[in-house]
């Protein structure tokens, strides 16, 4: 219904910023979907059919509409990977003008990554990883690094939108967010500090997206640690899925 809708509307595109199924249990939809056929649930069935359900009943319903594809931690609960991310939805991560801007920055990037970012009508679209403990790892925040400093020259680009899963550290939704491991701390806030150098040294529009909390919530970062640390300019607000 919501694919129909926004579809009727010319929507531009759709952008999942992870979450896409629970991994850890079947989710209540599959599970009463099996029982008006009349077939058995359990978790090896489900972890098998999940993220095929997904691609059945989230993503084809878009139709023509570009559907862009971000990881979340559920993509990464046992048994699945970030590996397996990869390789079921290889197509969508390399979708052509996904694909295109990852070879324009670097022409030896030839495989997709959770990671990426495209271009359309001066607005750079980010979409960062942050699904484990482990991130930001420091092969992403150098390409970040590339990819604001690019921004920050280029005249075309008035804007820059970023999206993740767990929002940056230190904001008012502080107990789920990059705060919950020592990496994701210190790599979110230098990305928070990189986002605003560029909307503060090269006058961009910096907007920050994430949808780990499952609610509506907004002035995200205006919270006293960002007042103390460089301001709370950022907008942002963590998106229900």
């Amino acid at each position: 219904a919501i694919a129909a809708d926004a579809t009727k509307h010319n929507a531009s595109f759709y952008w999942h910023l992870g979450d896409l199924r629970l991994i850890s249990g079947p989710d209540q939809d599959f599970i009463e979907e099996r029982v008006v056929q009349g077939k058995p649930t359990d978790l090896a069935i489900y972890e098998k059919a999940a993220w095929d359900d997904f691609i059945d009943n989230q993503i084809k319903p878009w139709g023509e509409v570009p559907f862009y594809v971000g990881i979340g931690n559920h993509e990464t609960n046992p048994p699945k990977t970030r590996a397996q991310f990869l390789a079921k939805f290889h197509d969508y991560l390399n979708r052509p003008d996904v694909r295109e801007q990852r070879l324009k920055d670097d022409p030896g990037a030839t495989e997709p990554r959770a990671y990426y970012h495209w271009i359309r009508d001066g607005i750079d679209f980010i979409t960062l990883d942050n699904a484990t403990a482990d991130q930001f790892d420091a092969d992403q925040m150098k390409w970040l690094e590339g990819v604001l400093q690019r921004d920050a020259k280029d005249d075309s680009v008035r804007t820059v939108v970023v999206g993740m899963h767990k929002a940056l550290p230190e904001s008012i939704s502080i107990g789920h967010s990059m705060n919950e491991t020592p990496a994701g701390t210190e790599s979110g806030r230098r990305t928070y500090a990189m986002l605003l150098k560029l909307q503060n040294d090269a006058h961009k529009n910096v907007y920050v997206l994430a949808s780990h909390s499952h609610y509506f919530m907004d002035d995200t970062y205006n919270t006293d640690y960002w007042k103390a640390n460089g301001g709370d300019q950022l907008i942002g607000a963590p998106i229900t899925e």
